[in-house]
């Protein structure tokens, strides 16, 4: 995709999609500093869950973020299509919708291409004179 090319929405969803991964790789940082700050600090004969009751909390609290946020950033794609998903679908506004019928460019005036002979060198509006093409 050519970066000139972006659409707003575009560039909407891939920010979406990096402040997603942003703050999944913080809480997964958050998550092991404050393993690694209780383990540093904890008196290593009480390390057992029994012992220690404050090892369970901090245990499911490092085990929350490091889960929460390992999925905001590996999913971070995901999240984006589900959360900033369309209304209108894209066929729909792709392009105009052709009309069934043709019409001189010039007055407006429609035409069947079958009152005209496919052998003429030109074809005339019979409203204004212009020139139709096949």
């Amino acid at each position: 995709m050519n970066p000139g090319n972006l659409r707003a929405e575009d560039i909407a969803r891939n920010l979406l999609r990096i402040a997603f991964i942003v703050l999944g790789v913080y809480l997964v940082v958050k998550g092991i500093l404050i393993m690694v700050d209780f383990v540093a600090r904890a008196p290593w004969e009480q390390t057992s869950f029994s012992g220690n009751p404050e090892w369970v909390g901090t245990l499911v609290y490092f085990l929350a973020l490091f889960v929460v946020g390992g999925l905001l950033a590996g999913c971070s794609h995901r999240l984006t299509r589900w959360l900033y998903r369309s209304e209108t679908p894209e066929r729909l506004i792709s392009e105009p919708e052709q009309t069934a019928v043709p019409v001189c460019p010039q007055c407006g005036e429609p035409y069947a291409e079958s009152d005209y002979d496919s052998a003429a060198s030109q074809w005339l509006c019979a409203r204004c004179g212009t020139r139709l093409g096949p």
